[in-house]
């Protein structure tokens, strides 16, 4: 789970613990059973979150491990060779470079497998000497086996990119379907019933969602706002929720909003000899949501 995942999923668990230690809400069949729907998917995220993260803890810990198998054949290998080449004046071994442990070490992942592949090919080009070097067939078989295993792993978190967005796409769907939950069943249902002849019960629970409140993502309204005939209407008013109007002075008809939150939204735009139109606008997750209006002109009267 990313940050504001885990922020839902926490709040999840803290209306679960308390729906559990509330005994007024314990002996209320209907909340009960929003309880036990509320505790399955606290239980399916948290099996979720645990499998995610062992995933790519495993992954992780795997390609280490055979980073750190490669790079010791690598220096073996290479250590024999060069040891060879420089007694026997064999300039293919002797000149062999970047092999020390440091080196290795510094090697991204590819460059690794590069210069690996170019050892066990050196081994293959001269099996003779590669032998005198005291570079036998199981520390060759060791290397080439390390090779194909860094190679494997090296394209393996393509492989698990799938799994593993699979399983964000169930956490993405669980935490939906717990916000269904807490908006449209739970908050009505607790403040409904309750607001009157238990308000410290609506009080606490308030209390609990606020204490780890998810934030509303901020989105943006846009549009351009020009006459019948698509020409720019000149210093238009654009009203939002009822508020102090804004007077919008570009010269290309174009309006921009930020910071509106999801949800329904009234705009009033009015102007001087223009019919003032009005609009209701249901935004979501849009992070910029476009709206194009279109005020006609008020006939004078001759």
């Amino acid at each position: 789970m990313d940050k504001a995942q885990y922020r839902i999923f926490k709040q999840a668990v803290l209306l679960q613990h308390f729906g559990a230690e509330s005994s007024v809400l314990q002996n209320d069949s209907f909340y009960q059973k929003a309880h036990q729907k509320l505790l399955h998917l606290v239980t399916q995220l948290e099996e979720l979150n645990i499998n995610q993260d062992r995933s790519k803890s495993k992954i992780a810990y795997k390609k280490q491990d055979s980073r750190e198998q490669l790079e010791s054949h690598c220096f073996q290998v290479a250590s024999l060779l060069k040891s060879y080449g420089n007694f026997h004046e064999f300039i293919p071994f002797a000149s062999l470079k970047g092999f020390g442990k440091n080196q290795l070490y510094k090697y991204s992942g590819i460059n690794l497998l590069i210069n690996s592949e170019k050892l066990k090919g050196i081994l293959d080009e001269y099996p003779d000497e590669s032998i005198k070097a005291k570079v036998g067939s199981a520390l060759k078989e060791a290397l080439m086996n390390s090779i194909a295993l860094f190679d494997d792993l090296l394209e393996d978190p393509k492989r698990n990119k799938k799994k593993l967005k699979n399983t964000g796409k169930k956490i993405q769907e669980s935490l939906k379907e717990y916000q269904n939950l807490l908006n449209d069943v739970i908050i009505p249902y607790v403040k409904g019933k309750y607001a009157g002849e238990n308000p410290k019960l609506v009080s606490r629970m308030e209390s609990v969602l606020k204490y780890n409140k998810i934030p509303r993502r901020k989105i943006s309204l846009a549009g351009t706002i020009k006459d019948e005939e698509g020409r720019p209407i000149h210093r238009p008013r654009l009203s939002v929720d009822q508020k102090k109007p804004m007077v919008k002075r570009g010269t290309k008809g174009n309006y921009f909003i930020k910071n509106l939150t999801s949800g329904q939204h009234s705009l009033i735009f009015t102007c001087k000899n223009y019919k003032t139109v009005k609009k209701a606008v249901m935004i979501t997750n849009d992070s910029v949501y476009r709206l194009d209006v279109v005020m006609i002109a008020v006939k004078s009267e001759q």
